[in-house]
């Protein structure tokens, strides 16, 4: 009798009371994406299997989750489990040891998965559940490779079996917005019934779930023989509490129940699903399956593996789970198509029926941008930084940014200049040529960043490549496990040029801001040192105003409410703005740019207006642990961090806090100036006539700059 391992111990069975849902019927993809679609003023209608939306003589299709932008490529790729199992393993993300055979391959198959020892088998192109055997021993081998061959005429995966639970992560123009964990089906005992009439009970419940009405808990052999292994039959009256497994598989068409844990998730975790939309181009909506010991700790601690990834994700679970928090799913794929579309929101004249026009109160969400950032590693052995080395290890990387929590905590979104690549290797052939060689710990930095709320962080400057192309890899891939995007850097110039895109919700308006990151082109960097990304190497972004404007013509269209900023990299150290900075803030402007923030000089650069826009030519340091050259050319140690303030109303402004950077003086403890400072401060921007508009509030002392077409 083919019994199949019950390693389910570490499972979290959810228990309580399970959320109910009105008798609405039979749960329909494309009928709740109808309705999100009319919300947002098109004309939509339903045709099983597809959805037709339509306004301004623009249409959009789907059929279930997959869109009028899905690539056919992208589709056909994920519904081959053994190529799509390589481009994840090239990407540098986890997936379990496995091997792909033949139907006629029985036999060499067998011998791989005695050398496994337990495994899940599973048809190459399969889909919902269907073939697939989870916890095979080699006793149970020949009826799991039945059902697998029934399935497929492509072939047979068989992958090590990895221990944890499953979760769904559904990931929509790159962000993932649900997760949604799948439990195997189980019964409690109460002392009184039968395992069959618990069976009952529990299918009389999921009929009240318009997702799970149609997919009972149905009992086999295969399920028997589980039943069987755990001491009970059909028949049996387990003991009040007992807990009877019904089957191994987590498939929400084959019993499982869904618990949402979007909230739970930690964020490296949902970068890996993230991640998956990138390596593969054109996968607006993707659900990703993911296995792992702990879905809430960091990706490198999670033992995580990705099972696999499709176009047409099932997504009633999101909508209606049986435990947490419903997630409208719908609405982020209609707002998604709606998009690319061309159409904002203000545009959809979004309809709530039954709900008359309310006066809105004005609502703000504030955007931190800063300066550069760098622990210090490289300089531990420097004579000035005595200490620094044993300060770090014995209070941590957080120590350093203690006295700007306030700054960071009132933050929707953080975005910073990463002045060092986070990677170990120091062997490349620029040392002995180029001075000042940075590098961190991966783990150390990334870890502050993230307790930090990092959203992004430039990778166009003037040390990323200090550790060569691998450090560039090294720090992508170390940012990708964080949870961070990094932007401005990459694997070639089109990944290098791709900006970071913000989406927000205030009050009732959505906006998106469009962050591109670049790096001033120098000739060393460019002629001897190979600095800047082409179109098949890795490096950073140079500035190209051309190119700016192209990309910004190109996306304008494709997002609702853009504002475009530009993250420039660029000046001379401990010295006022260039020349060139001036000429080419100019020229970005003049190719669309609404506001620009710059860094790289370790000082603040003066703000002023250009062409009506605002521009900050240096934020200086935020956290940057070296001596520093402030005696040695006799500059005020001032940073800036810059608050984009939006509003609901649109009048948006830009909040300039700034800083004491100076670390012999800070203890590389980087803090917000004092009153005594502050006119020194403003006269180091070049706004000694606005001594008068400095403020302050619960944060500290400011200046705001509104972002108007004319100078105020």
């Amino acid at each position: 009798m083919d019994i199949p391992s019950l390693q389910l111990d570490a499972v979290d069975f959810p228990r309580g009371d399970r959320n109910e849902y009105p008798n609405i019927g039979k749960f329909s993809t494309v009928e709740y994406l109808r309705r999100e679609f009319v919300q947002l003023g098109f004309d939509a209608r339903v045709k099983p299997p597809y959805m037709f939306a339509s306004r301004l003589g623009k249409t959009c299709f789907a059929i279930e989750t997959e869109t009028s932008f899905t690539s056919r490529v992208a589709s056909r790729l994920l519904t081959r489990k053994d190529y799509a199992r390589e481009i994840f393993i090239q990407a540098g993300l986890t997936v379990a040891e496995g091997y792909r055979f033949r139907n006629r391959d029985k036999d060499r198959a067998f011998q791989r998965l005695k050398k496994l020892g337990e495994a899940v088998i599973k048809p190459v192109d399969g889909q919902k559940g269907k073939g697939v055997s989870v916890g095979v021993k080699p006793e149970q081998f020949e009826t799991a490779w039945v059902a697998a061959t029934a399935q497929t005429r492509r072939g047979v995966l068989i992958e090590k079996r990895i221990p944890g639970t499953e979760a769904r992560y559904l990931v929509v123009d790159g962000r993932c917005v649900a997760v949604c964990r799948r439990v195997p089906p189980v019964v409690y005992g109460d002392g009184k019934k039968t395992v069959r009439q618990l069976v009952d009970n529990q299918n009389a419940l999921r009929r009240r779930n318009p997702n799970l009405g149609h997919r009972p808990i149905l009992v086999d052999a295969h399920r028997e023989n589980i039943i069987r292994a755990q001491g009970f039959n059909l028949d049996s009256v387990p003991p009040d509490g007992q807990r009877v497994i019904m089957d191994l598989k987590a498939g929400i068409s084959t019993g499982a129940d869904s618990q949402d844990i979007t909230e739970q998730v930690h964020l490296t975790m949902k970068a890996v699903a993230e991640r998956v939309a990138v390596v593969i181009p054109g996968l607006d909506v993707v659900g990703v399956d993911i296995i792992a010991i702990d879905h809430s700790a960091p990706a490198d601690q999670s033992g995580y593996a990705i099972i696999e990834a499709n176009t047409r994700p099932g997504i009633g679970s999101h909508l209606f789970p049986v435990y947490g928090t419903p997630i409208n799913v719908c609405r982020y794929i209609a707002e998604s198509c709606a998009r690319r579309m061309g159409f904002g929101f203000s545009q959809c004249e979004i309809r709530i029926e039954g709900e008359p026009d309310k006066p809105q109160e004005k609502v703000t969400a504030d955007i931190l941008f800063v300066g550069d950032i760098c622990f210090g590693e490289s300089y531990f052995d420097h004579p000035r930084v005595v200490g620094l080395r044993d300060l770090l290890a014995k209070y941590g990387y957080g120590y350093c940014l203690k006295n700007l929590a306030g700054l960071i905590e009132k933050a929707s979104k953080v975005i910073g200049n990463l002045e060092v690549p986070l990677s170990h290797d120091r062997t490349h052939k620029l040392r002995g040529q180029k001075n000042f060689l940075a590098w961190c710990d991966p783990k150390q930095t990334s870890q502050a960043l993230i307790d930090a709320r990092f959203t992004g962080v430039s990778l166009s400057n003037n040390h990323m490549m200090d550790c060569g192309r691998q450090g560039l890899k090294d720090t992508i891939r170390a940012l990708d496990l964080a949870g961070i995007q990094g932007f401005g850097g990459g694997i070639n110039l089109r990944d290098a040029e791709r900006p970071l895109i913000i989406t927000l919700e205030i009050g009732s308006r959505r906006t998106d801001i469009i962050v591109f990151g670049g790096f001033e082109i120098r000739h060393k960097y460019s002629e001897i040192y190979r600095w800047y990304a082409t179109g098949s190497a890795p490096g950073v972004n140079p500035i190209d105003p051309i190119r700016i404007r192209d990309q910004i013509s190109d996306l304008r269209g494709s997002y609702q409410d853009p504002m475009f900023v530009f993250f420039a990299h660029w000046g001379s150290d401990y010295l006022g703005p260039t020349k060139r900075q001036t000429r080419l803030a100019e020229q970005l402007i003049e190719a669309g740019v609404d506001l620009i923030i710059g860094h790289g000089a370790h000082i603040a650069q003066k703000v002023e207006y250009v062409l009506g826009r605002v521009v900050v030519y240096g934020l200086g340091n935020f956290v940057f642990n070296s001596p520093g050259g402030f005696s040695r050319y006799g500059a005020f140690p001032c940073g800036l961090s810059a608050v984009l303030r939006l509003a609901s109303d649109g009048s948006d402004s830009l909040r300039l806090y700034p800083m004491l950077t100076d670390n012999l003086q800070t203890g590389f403890q980087t803090c917000l100036i004092e009153k005594a400072s502050v006119e020194n401060a403003v006269v180091a921007l070049g706004l000694e006539g606005r001594l008068g508009d400095v403020g302050s509030d619960e944060i500290g002392f400011h200046l705001d700059f509104p972002l108007s077409q004319t100078r105020p």
